[in-house]
C-alpha cells in the first residue's frame, strides 16, 4: 500500500460518487437547475428531458473513469487509471458538447 495511492483514492472515489448521483440527478429526475442557467437558456421545455439525459450520460461516464482511476492506481500502483481518467473525461466532453450544440444553439447562451 502506498501513501500516494491512497490520497489519490481518497479524493477521486468521492468525487466520483458524486459525479453519479448527480447524473442519476440528471437523468432520472430531469432536474435542469444542476446546470447553469446560461447553459440551458435556449433549451426548449419538449427538449429537456433529451438534454438533461445526455448532459446525464455525459456526467455518468466521467463519475465512473474518475472513480476507477482511484481504484486502478491504488490496488495496482500503475498510471493506467488516469488514461482511463482522460478517455472518460474526453468522451464525457464530447456528449455534453453535443447536448449544448443540439439543445442549446452553443456552450453560452445570453438573452
Amino acid at each position: 500500500m502506498n501513501a500516494a495511492g491512497l490520497i489519490e483514492l481518497l479524493i477521486t472515489l468521492p468525487t466520483g460518487i458524486i459525479m453519479i448521483i448527480l447524473a442519476f440527478c440528471l437523468i432520472c429526475r430531469q432536474n435542469i437547475t444542476l446546470i447553469h442557467e446560461y447553459h440551458h437558456q435556449n433549451v426548449q421545455p419538449q427538449d429537456i428531458k433529451a438534454y438533461t439525459q445526455l448532459w446525464g450520460f455525459s456526467l455518468l461516464i466521467m463519475g465512473i473513469c474518475t472513480g476507477i482511476t482511484g481504484l486502478i492506481d491504488f490496488l495496482y500502483y500503475t498510471e493506467i487509471g488516469w488514461g482511463i481518467f482522460t478517455l472518460g473525461l474526453i468522451i464525457g466532453f464530447f456528449i455534453g458538447h453535443h447536448a449544448q450544440k443540439k439543445y442549446n444553439g452553443s456552450w453560452f447562451s445570453l438573452k
